[in-house]
């Protein structure tokens, strides 16, 4: 089969140990499309880790549907919105795209959208 590898050294911040605390990052960078929304925001700190699966979600989705899923990790972009609650399923459908996915997918799409908390 197909094995498609993807790497991204936008931050490249070494971490010491696995230590959940140690994963905290305070630098910005990327392009906008791929932030999450702890970025966007500009949390003074986030989980790098939790960072780096939601960019990972978004080059996913945008191997998949062939565009990228929002403009703005933010509140105000509708597509966001749709997809932040659990709504995917219907903004792709409005997209005339569903047909592009199967279950497994969107379940993928759902575990890599998701806030850090």
């Amino acid at each position: 089969g197909i094995q498609i590898k993807l790497c991204g050294f936008g931050l490249s911040e070494p971490f010491i140990n696995n230590n959940s605390t140690k994963w905290k990052c305070n630098r910005y960078c990327g392009k906008t499309q791929y932030w999450s929304p702890e970025i966007q925001l500009r949390k003074p700190d986030f989980d790098a880790k939790s960072n780096d699966i939601f960019c990972l979600g978004v080059c996913f989705f945008m191997i998949i549907m062939g565009n990228a899923p929002w403009n703005s990790a933010a509140k105000n972009d509708r597509a966001f919105l749709y997809i932040m609650t659990g709504r995917i399923k219907s903004l792709l459908s409005q997209w005339n795209k569903l047909s592009f996915v199967n279950d497994e997918i969107l379940q993928l799409f759902n575990g890599f959208f998701r806030y850090e908390y």
